[in-house]
């Protein structure tokens, strides 16, 4: 999730 800088994927998690 740190990475959500270079990975899309992990911001979609963020926003659940």
């Amino acid at each position: 999730i740190l990475s959500s800088d270079a990975g899309p994927v992990s911001a979609n998690i963020l926003k659940g």
